[in-house]
Formats: structure tokens, C-alpha cells, sequence
């Protein structure tokens, strides 16, 4: 078999991917029931016995275009009260013609002038229910070469008519009609003797394989390729002083037949059309969004892997159906997916079919208040097994999310949800053997969930309830979320922050940041102690560690409260040594901190060891030692005591994080060492030390230190060593 590179067949942008399919499907229809396509990164790859040369002279010369009518439209060139002489006048070429090629369009003709005379006999319809009658009649006539066409354009269910929007609105937008067009190019490019200095060969070629041989014509693509469109939809045919090429055309509108649509039973009976990778568009995920903008939806193109045949990617594009997964406890349930977002997380865990790599999306869009446009709005990469980490969202997160979207909320939560909807994008954009970026891409979905959380509770609407804690999986060390950062590692550890064995929910950091409490058996809105949010990450990381350092001075007993420090998860002490140095991006560790918390942290720290290729997630190699300073105040707030002493834990001084906020170090430093002393401790002289930022020390005085933190604040704090250090 010969293996050809077509280089203008590339699926990367709407126009492109539908050449590709037409030129696939009409090929393989009609010259070569074997060959088979690949995508390659230097465009498709077609396996065929012929050559290059054979496989253009097939297309110029034998292909026989599908029957692209669309009698149910006014300006389609069959009607008696035809609006477009020059429609009119396509259509009687081509009934005129007796070359073979043209024999499946001549009779497709017949049946629609057909179909419009029984339907002429039909008074007093509204317009609505006239073009359900005609589309009807004609499909009861026309040879099976025009079926294809007719669902691409329009799907008649029992009750109304549906529109796919990869043709636009039964294959017109606005005054043009894409089946003019069609014929207007195909009988340019395949009929008769050729306008003069239009080089069909060259424009076929060059259509083929990307090069720019030929001169264009006058015309334009449309919404396939908006780059070429001159105010594409004020009249029919191909006026306008854009320039293309009409094989582009030609193609497209080839491969569009591959997305015929169809009727999907509902669960009361009834039908409703359904439309191949088809999906309501949500103002996110791609650069030129915005709210309130005019589409007709998105609609999204597999790009399979290996080379596969034409019976497999019709099959393939038919199927195209994602699902949701809407189980619960009890029972295993999927549904359709609605919207882009619906889409994402069906592909990520249900699944779109074996061999598909990932799926290009293109939300189509009213532009400049004229007619609609294909905006590439990037790739959706799926894996061959479902993704775990959306999967642990997809049932009572997804539900939660849309069902607050449909509530009367405020601007700051709406928006919220905006960012939310663009992470999931992102998260399905990112390469799935990229595991650092992947990380990072779902640590913004978290984040953007843990702003949805804060802001509904701000004015929470009636009988809604808060989110539910996710799954506290996702905090596993190498989970999905481990990026490998110091910023992960110290949000973890805060969000860890009252989750020991013997705490219980009400110490989770959740209740400090977000208007939810407890409720008997699950979460209501509404808070026992002012919430602590801040924009600012030092000032609410201060914050909470002064509320918490006053809860366990003040805990009697056995009480909860004394487990408001204890934590499951510790920072290392490189994370401080970053943090304390400046090298770290704050913004996003309160962003994680506030996303984290809203996932039921462990009660117990991973036992297994951090794979070492996970520590090099772009940091700074090089920073200044841990600062003798917080190395005091440290060891003083977590309580730490002389090793081999058999003593209880000292008591916290809950003074020394308001000290600090305060702007008195000097006395936090004095209160530290007094505290050391007590315990048993001989630390260095304080007159030596300085804070260098109070509202930061006192931010990492609430993150948890492992035993390395604790050994080194020991050596930077203390004049003489214990024993057993």
C-alpha cells in the first residue's frame, strides 16, 4: 500500500478536519473500500493502493458529489416563489447535465420538485409545519445518496423539528444556503470548461496537500473558515470579495455529512433529535468567551490513533454520544451530556471510545452580529481509562455545580462558576503524559470549586445545600493533585490541620474559612465563629493560626479543641526555607489552601516514600537556612519537647502569633524563649535574632513541620543540644 501525506487534511482546525473527512469518506466510498487514514503531526495519512496523482485524478475527474438540496428553504433554488435567481438558475444546470457523475444530484432534483408539489396541495400551513411536510415528502423520494444530507440538516421528531449546527439552521445561515453554495463551487470546479484563470488541478492540489499554487477565487467558507468570510450571509451564493479555494468547500461540506443527526427515544415515549458530538456551548474554555454570547452550541471532533478504515470512523463519528455518569450509592446511572462541561467530565470518566487520542472542540458563534463562525476552542485529551481524579467529582460535584448555576445567585459566585467551568477545560486540555502540569491544571479546578464554596455561603440561596466534603483520596501523596511544589505541600498540610485520630469535622479548616457548619448529619450554611477568608494569604494564614493557638491554650480536657494544631500531613523543611526566602507564590498557596479544604483531609499521613523525581517541580535550588528566629518561635508553638523526656507537652502561649500581628517581635521573640526555658530547653540569645516580616512568620507558625523541621529549628534555636538529639 502507498502511504500519502496530505498535508491540507489536518484536524486541528474546524475547516480542516472536515476536508479531511470528506475527502476520507469519498474516497473510500467510491474508489477505495480498503484504504484507511491516520493523523500524523505533518497532516493525514491516506493508505491506498494508488498515488498521489491517481487519487487527485479520481477526485477531479470521477468523484460524484453527494446531493447537497435543501428544498425546505426558500432561497435552495427549487422553490416556485424562488427568492435567488441565481439559486435557480444552479439547480437547471444541473438538471441539464448528462455527464454519469451528476446523475444521483438530477434525480434528487426531481424528488424535491416533487415533494414541493404535494406539499403545495397542502393550504393554510405555517411555514414551521410546511418545511416539516416538505422535508418529509422529499426524504419519502429522494435516492438514498441524499439521505445523508437530509439528517446533517434537519431531524423531524414527533413534536419538532432539530437542526444540526454543523450546517447552521437546516442548512442555511441566515440568507445563504449552503447547498447553492455547494452546487455553485462543484460546477465550478467539476462542470463545463473552467472560468478563465481558475486552475481546477492546482486549487485540488493545493487543497490536498497545503500549498498555495493556484489563484483563488472569489468566495468564501463561511463558518468553516470565518478568516475568509466577507459579510457571508447577506445574500446567496458566493459573493463578496473574499478569497478561497472551493475544493475547501467542497470537503467540508462532504465530511459534515458524516455528522448526520438522528432521533434518540426519550424515557415518557417520546423522541428528540440528537445530534453526533453536539453540545449546548458555556461562555468558558476558550479565549474569545464571554457572557452572553450568541451560538448555536459546540461541537466536538474525534481524533482517533493508528490508521483505521471508513466503516470504523463512520461508526466512530455515529456513536458520538458522551455520557455522565450520575451515579449514586445505590444505583449506577448515566445521562447525555448537555453542555461542553457535561462533555468534559463524560469524556474523562465514562469514556468516548477505544483508540480516541483526544477531541478537538469548535464552539460555533455569532461574530461582529453577522454570521455564525467555527472557533477553534482547543483539545480535550482522553485517556484509555478513566480519569480518577474527575471521576471522584463527576456525581455529587457535577450535580452541585449545575445545580447552583440555575439558582438566582450574585455576580461573585456566577463568576466562580465561570472560572470553575474554564478549569475543567484546562484540565481536559492538558496532555495526559504531562503528570506535573495535569497536577497543577486539577489543582485549579479545586481551587476554583473552594471559590464556588466561599462565595455561595456569602448569601447561600434558600433550601440549597453546601457542597459536599470530595473524596479524601485526592490528598494522597503522588495523587492527582501532587505537583511535587512546596505550594502543594504546605496547602496540604494546613488543610491537614484537625484531622488527627480522636479530632473530629467541627476542627476542620474548612468551618475557619467558608459560612458551612455542622448539622446533625450533614452540612448547612451559616457559621458558629466569623469566617477568616482575606484576600490576603499571610493575613488569613495569621489569622488562623491566632484563632487556633487560642483554641488549644483555652481546650479543656479531652475536648476537640485541643486538636486544632495537630495534623495528619507536615510541610518539609525545605517548604519553609522557600517560603521564609520569598521563593514562593503565596496567591496560590491560599487559592489551594481554600480549594483543599473543602476535600475530608486524612486522619492518618501516607505511610509510602515520595517518589525523588516529584521534588524537582521547577524550584530554586539554592536558599538561606531557616531563620533562627522563627526557628524559636517555632519550636515554642508546636510545642516540641526534650527528646527522651517523658514530660506531658508544654502549654501554648497563645501570645506569641498576636504578638506578632501586633508588630511587637521583639516581645513574641522574649515570650518564645521563656516558654523554651520552661520546658527544658537552653535556646541562644534572642538579641542576635531578627523578624524579618512579622505577617509571614506568623502565616508559617500555622503550617505543620515534620521531625526534620523540628531537628533543624533545635540546631538554629538552641545554645546547647539534648543528649539524645
Amino acid at each position: 500500500m502507498q502511504q500519502l501525506t496530505l498535508a491540507g487534511l489536518r484536524p486541528d482546525s474546524f475547516l480542516g478536519y472536515l476536508k479531511t473527512l470528506g475527502v476520507f469518506r469519498i474516497y473510500a466510498s467510491q474508489a477505495d473500500a480498503r484504504a484507511r487514514l491516520e493523523f500524523r503531526d505533518e497532516g493525514a495519512m491516506l493508505m491506498t493502493d494508488r498515488t498521489n496523482d491517481e487519487v487527485e485524478a479520481f477526485l477531479r475527474d470521477s468523484y460524484t458529489p453527494t446531493p447537497i438540496l435543501n428544498p425546505w428553504n426558500k432561497g435552495g433554488g427549487l422553490a416556485k416563489q424562488s427568492k435567488s435567481p441565481t439559486a435557480d438558475e444552479l439547480m437547471r444546470r444541473i438538471e441539464q447535465t448528462t455527464v454519469a457523475r451528476w446523475l444521483p444530484y438530477r434525480e434528487s432534483i426531481a424528488a424535491a420538485r416533487a415533494a414541493l408539489d404535494l406539499a403545495d396541495e397542502h393550504d393554510g400551513l405555517k411555514d414551521q409545519d410546511r418545511k416539516k411536510l416538505v422535508v418529509a415528502l422529499y426524504r419519502a423520494r429522494c435516492p438514498e445518496a441524499a439521505l445523508a444530507w437530509i439528517d446533517t440538516a434537519v431531524v423531524i421528531g414527533t413534536r419538532d423539528a432539530g437542526f444540526p449546527p454543523i450546517v447552521g439552521s437546516g442548512g442555511n445561515d441566515g440568507r445563504l444556503d449552503f447547498g447553492v453554495t455547494f452546487a455553485q463551487y462543484a460546477l465550478g470546479m467539476m462542470e463545463g470548461k473552467p472560468e478563465r484563470g481558475v486552475d481546477r488541478a492546482a486549487l485540488l492540489h493545493d487543497a490536498l496537500h497545503g500549498t498555495s499554487s493556484a489563484t483563488l477565487v472569489s468566495g468564501s467558507l463561511g463558518q468553516y473558515a470565518p478568516a475568509t468570510a466577507v459579510m457571508f450571509n447577506i445574500s446567496n451564493g458566493v459573493g463578496g470579495q473574499g478569497l478561497s479555494n472551493p475544493w475547501d468547500y467542497i470537503f467540508a461540506l462532504e465530511g459534515a455529512v458524516a455528522f448526520a443527526g438522528a432521533l434518540v427515544k426519550r424515557a415518557n415515549g417520546a423522541d428528540r433529535p440528537s445530534y453526533p458530538f453536539s453540545f449546548m456551548s458555556l461562555a468558558a474554555g476558550y479565549g474569545s468567551a464571554s457572557d452572553g454570547e450568541d451560538t448555536r452550541g459546540e461541537i466536538w471532533l474525534p481524533v482517533w490513533t493508528g490508521a483505521a478504515t471508513w466503516p470504523a470512523v463512520a461508526a466512530l463519528v455515529r456513536r458520538g454520544r458522551l455520557e455522565v455518569d450520575v451515579s449514586n450509592e445505590r444505583t449506577t446511572a448515566s445521562r447525555a451530556a448537555r453542555n461542553g462541561l457535561d462533555a468534559v467530565h463524560g469524556a474523562l470518566t465514562l469514556g468516548v471510545a477505544s483508540g480516541v487520542k483526544r477531541m478537538e472542540r469548535v464552539v460555533l458563534a455569532a461574530r461582529n452580529g453577522l454570521a455564525f463562525a467555527g472557533t477553534s476552542a482547543g483539545a480535550i485529551y482522553v485517556g484509555e481509562r478513566r480519569d480518577p481524579a474527575l471521576a471522584s467529582l463527576n456525581r455529587d460535584t457535577l450535580q452541585w455545580v449545575n445545580r447552583t448555576a440555575s439558582l438566582e445567585i450574585g455576580a461573585q459566585p456566577r463568576e466562580a462558576i465561570r472560572k470553575y467551568e474554564e478549569a475543567i477545560y484546562a484540565y481536559g486540555a492538558t496532555p495526559i503524559h504531562d503528570r506535573i502540569e495535569r497536577a497543577r491544571a486539577f489543582q485549579e479546578v479545586i481551587a476554583a470549586l473552594g471559590r464556588i464554596d466561599r462565595t455561595i455561603a456569602l448569601a447561600p440561596p434558600r433550601d440549597h445545600r453546601p457542597l459536599p466534603f470530595l473524596d479524601r483520596a485526592l490528598l494522597t501523596q503522588e495523587g492527582p493533585l501532587d505537583d511535587g511544589s512546596a505550594e502543594h505541600r504546605i496547602a496540604l498540610a494546613i488543610a491537614s490541620l484537625g484531622a488527627s485520630q480522636g479530632a473530629n469535622p467541627p476542627m476542620w479548616l474548612r468551618y475557619d474559612l467558608v459560612g458551612v457548619r455542622h448539622g446533625g448529619t450533614q452540612l448547612v450554611y451559616g457559621s458558629d465563629r466569623a469566617t477568616l477568608w482575606q484576600s490576603d494569604p499571610k493575613a488569613m494564614l495569621a489569622a488562623i493560626a491566632a484563632r487556633r493557638t487560642r483554641d488549644v491554650a483555652s481546650a479543656k480536657g479531652d475536648g476537640p479543641a485541643r486538636f486544632s494544631l495537630e495534623a495528619s500531613v507536615c510541610a518539609e523543611l525545605r517548604d519553609f526555607e522557600f517560603l521564609l526566602a520569598e521563593e514562593l507564590d503565596l496567591d496560590r498557596i491560599g487559592q489551594l489552601v481554600l480549594g483543599y479544604a473543602i476535600i475530608a483531609p486524612a486522619e492518618q499521613a501516607p505511610k509510602h516514600e515520595r517518589d525523588p523525581a516529584m521534588n524537582a517541580a521547577k524550584q530554586p535550588r539554592d536558599v538561606a537556612e531557616l531563620p533562627s528566629a522563627f526557628a524559636i518561635l517555632k519550636l515554642a508553638i508546636d510545642r516540641v519537647r526534650v527528646p527522651g523526656a517523658d514530660a506531658k507537652r508544654p502549654p501554648l502561649d497563645a501570645e506569641i502569633v498576636p504578638l506578632l500581628l501586633a508588630g511587637s517581635d521583639d516581645r513574641a521573640l522574649a515570650t518564645a524563649e521563656r516558654r523554651l526555658r520552661a520546658t527544658g530547653f537552653a535556646p541562644r540569645d534572642i538579641r542576635d535574632m531578627f523578624v524579618s516580616d512579622p505577617l509571614l512568620y506568623a502565616a508559617a507558625l500555622l503550617i505543620p513541620g515534620n521531625g526534620g523541621l523540628h531537628r533543624t529549628c533545635m540546631r538554629r534555636a538552641l545554645r546547647i543540644l539534648p543528649e539524645q538529639f
